[in-house]
């Protein structure tokens, strides 16, 4: 079998890339426009909904968010492959990076089948929303395809997290470009009946992400099976070890996916209590989460860059370098965050604009109030950017039983119970409290949890505790 000896020249100056601003621009930038490319997908899903009706609309973000409750503890598991494979990649330790890459594999499996044994439970679960019959109806047919298309969206979240970590970021960037191309296209096709394709309205979007997602990760297979993959990790041989080191990998993953799932049922159910605010709060949440995604998908790249980096370096015993990174990091995050803060406050109109079908009533109070709720999106993001830096900065070092308990900790306390008052409120048939709408009492809620979270993380980055911890197998 070829070598897997790396020249170790090159991996210690891939390791120093994010020791200053400039190389972690390089190694971010391309993570940065492949997931950000991502939102442009979910955008375009919205755009296309919204020529529909404000019901497609008011449905698709409900959908897609009930689809990653049902799976994400399978996706965030199966992705701390990234912290494995950094680790042991830093270590110069390339066949147990082959080795703990396969229980991820396995984990998507699973999530695929659990998700799919989950679709006839969908009506009953979407009708805790209280929305429009029609919305509803709308809703578990996005959802349904979503669920089918479970394996290839964990399949293809992996295999990024693997080429990322290995230092093939330009790969990952390129391979996004293409998903949302063909994503676009296929909803094209089938939302509108276009060349040829049956018209299949609200469902034509959810199809058309499926198959997109599905062809790419036949693309992410071939590179992931390739030659160069198997020769270098030891690949084919060792998913009998991956399959053995199940538990190893449980110990540190199934934490991170617990915390997951708490952290998108707190988020779910906060955008459960806007749906009990009505129709226009809820179309006008979605607009703003739709751009919130823009927003929040090249942070993503951020993210992975500095989970990347800590990973690395963790995995060199080079300790007192992951401060510098984080703080590195950090300033790229706030100072990219604030430039959207800026937008939002400044265009919000602009941004609103494309998504209203009409000059109804029903649709100036969508815009109105996707305006203001804009603001404080852009406030969310700040603090949004500063906990997760820091939280990835914790968990790439192996830290992740801490962020595991106090994570449902803060959320319980800082949004959960304030959102249980507004549906409270709601409940009363009132649609303001002092004045200010429900809808925007609710993302001031989300701003303050968000807070409290970025100073829980500081506060355990500070203590050094993280130092302790790794993820590296033998």
């Amino acid at each position: 079998m070829t070598s897997n000896v790396v020249n170790p020249q090159t991996e210690t100056e891939h390791a120093d890339h994010f020791l200053s601003l400039s190389g972690i621009m390089r190694v971010s930038l391309p993570l940065m426009i492949g997931t950000g490319i991502g939102a442009v997908q979910q955008c375009m899903d919205r755009l296309f909904l919204s020529y529909l009706s404000s019901e497609a609309l008011a449905a698709s973000f409900p959908a897609m968010i009930t689809h990653y409750v049902l799976v994400c503890f399978f996706i965030a598991s199966a992705l701390y492959v990234g912290t494995f494979v950094s680790q042991h990649f830093g270590a110069k330790e390339w066949r147990q990076v082959g080795a703990m890459t396969w229980p991820s594999l396995f984990l998507a499996l699973l999530g695929s089948i659990i998700s799919i044994i989950a679709i006839p439970f969908l009506p009953m679960i979407f009708a805790w929303f209280q929305s429009d019959e029609i919305v509803t109806v709308y809703m578990i047919g996005l959802c349904t395809w979503y669920c089918w298309g479970t394996l290839p969206t964990i399949l293809m979240a992996i295999w990024a997290s693997f080429f990322s970590s290995i230092g093939h970021t330009k790969l990952v960037m390129n391979l996004s470009l293409l998903a949302v191309l063909c994503n676009v296209l296929f909803n094209y096709m089938f939302i509108f009946g276009n060349w040829g394709a049956p018209e299949l309205g609200v469902v034509g979007a959810a199809i058309g992400t499926v198959l997109a997602q599905s062809l790419i990760g036949f693309v992410y297979a071939a590179l992931f099976f390739g030659r160069k993959n198997r020769e270098r990790f030891d690949l084919l041989s060792q998913w009998r070890m991956g399959f053995r080191k199940m538990k190893v990998f449980l110990k540190f993953a199934t934490p991170h996916g617990v915390r997951e799932i708490i952290e998108i049922l707190s988020w779910h159910f906060l955008f459960m209590t806007v749906a009990h605010f009505g129709t226009v709060s809820l179309a006008a949440n979605n607009i703003v989460i739709g751009w919130y995604f823009m927003f929040f998908a090249p942070l993503l790249g951020i993210i992975q860059s500095v989970s990347i980096g800590v990973g690395h370096l963790v995995g060199a015993g080079r300790y007192d370098d992951v401060p510098r990174v984080l703080r590195l990091h950090l300033i790229i995050g706030i100072i990219y965050a604030g430039i959207w803060l800026v937008l939002f406050s400044s265009m919000g109109k602009v941004f609103v604009a494309p998504f209203i079908g009409g000059d109804s009533e029903e649709w100036q109070a969508i815009a109105d109030t996707s305006t203001t709720v804009l603001l404080y999106a852009g406030v969310w993001g700040i603090f949004d950017a500063v906990q997760l830096i820091m939280r990835s900065a914790i968990n790439a070092a192996g830290d992740v039983l801490w962020t595991f308990i106090a994570t449902p900790i803060a959320y319980l306390l800082s949004l959960v119970a304030p959102c249980l008052g507004l549906m409270y409120i709601a409940s009363q048939e009132q649609s303001t409290l002092w004045g200010i709408p429900l809808v925007e009492l609710a993302w001031l809620v989300a701003c303050a949890s968000l807070l409290v979270l970025s100073l829980v993380f500081w506060y355990r980055f500070r203590s050094g505790q993280w130092r302790t911890a790794t993820v590296r197998v033998h």
